[in-house]
């Protein structure tokens, strides 16, 4: 059995008069996962669960010839909205199970993928979209499909980088606008169809600031098969399955985490909850192999230590209009 190991989070610092304290719940709506929560912007994240399996061979490919067709049954929410469990059935055999779980101020997803028939599967990678419009403070239905660009971030040369801040753009493709980081260990022919970036990201965090740079949102999968900014005002940190042989069975995990206290209590907590799972080598993620939490370990520790005691976030600011 290969493990793979993924990590999402959800990072909150905000001033420590605000009284409300984080407790999240899961919703099912159609083919949206919601986490909700009464101190997110407008009470919730709404994220495409899942929006696609994939095949290799995709960037220059027409999406429709990329996708396996899927569908997802739920089988379980429980009566306090903290467990939720999903069934995929892709359409060429294999079987996904999602077991997701809320926290006081974190989300776990814990998935496995089994193959139980005769042939390989193509399912190479997967895409849960977040759709952050609202967290970032912008029109859901806006014209301008970059126009949250300053609030998203990607991590390059191990420094936090705001999107719009970022040179090369990369803007030709076979479906234009957006962007796309492929990691130096995915081959590029194997990426969403969107405009690809020269640039290698640092690590599989992606992520955005709240529309009044109160908050952070970030995920971050690994192994990770790409990084990409979206039309939907979404990002993605798209997760690798690899493919599955005849009876092969492949593992996830993941994790979402909020919080609302002060900063150096909220860095603290973050890498303690990244510590607390395990890697795909079985190391500690807190360990020389852990590119996620080194991350943001390395780059969080200065934000979050400079954060003033309003609550703002000292970090690269949005680029003047």
């Amino acid at each position: 059995m290969h493990l793979v190991t993924g990590l999402a989070f959800l990072f909150l610092a905000a001033a420590p008069c605000i009284a409300q304290s984080p407790d999240l719940t899961l919703a099912r709506d159609k083919n949206w996962l919601v986490i909700r929560g009464a101190h997110l912007p407008k009470g919730e994240i709404r994220i495409n669960y899942l929006e696609a399996y994939c095949r290799t061979g995709s960037t220059t490919a027409d999406w429709h010839d990329t996708t396996i067709g899927h569908t997802t049954e739920l089988i379980l929410l429980s009566d306090d909205a903290k467990t939720m469990k999903l069934r995929c059935a892709v359409k060429d055999g294999i079987v996904v199970e999602h077991t997701i779980t809320a926290g006081k101020d974190d989300v776990t997803f814990a998935i496995t993928a089994h193959n139980p028939t005769a042939q390989e599967s193509g399912a190479h990678w997967v895409q849960p979209c977040i759709r952050l419009g609202d967290f970032t403070g912008y029109d859901n239905k806006g014209k301008d499909l970059d126009d949250y660009l300053p609030k998203g971030f990607i991590f390059l040369d191990g420094k936090l980088a705001r999107m719009s801040d970022i040179k090369p753009w990369a803007k030709e493709a076979r479906y234009i606008p957006g962007q796309v980081w492929c990691p130096k260990d995915v081959p590029r022919t194997d990426v969403n169809p969107r405009p690809l970036s020269p640039l290698v990201p640092s690590n599989g965090l992606i992520g955005c600031f709240s529309g009044d740079e109160k908050m952070i949102f970030g995920v971050a999968f690994e192994p990770y098969q790409e990084l990409f900014q979206g039309v939907a005002r979404c990002v993605h940190s798209d997760f690798r399955i690899g493919g599955l042989k005849p009876g092969e069975t492949k593992k996830s995990t993941g994790k979402s985490t909020s919080h609302r206290m002060t900063c150096p209590r909220c860095y603290r907590v973050t890498r303690r909850i990244f510590r607390s799972t395990r890697g795909s080598d079985g190391g500690d993620l807190g360990g020389k192999k852990a590119l996620v939490s080194d991350a943001v370990a390395a780059a969080f520790s200065p934000t979050l230590r400079a954060a003033s005691p309003g609550g703002r976030l000292r970090v690269p600011t949005k680029s003047s209009p």
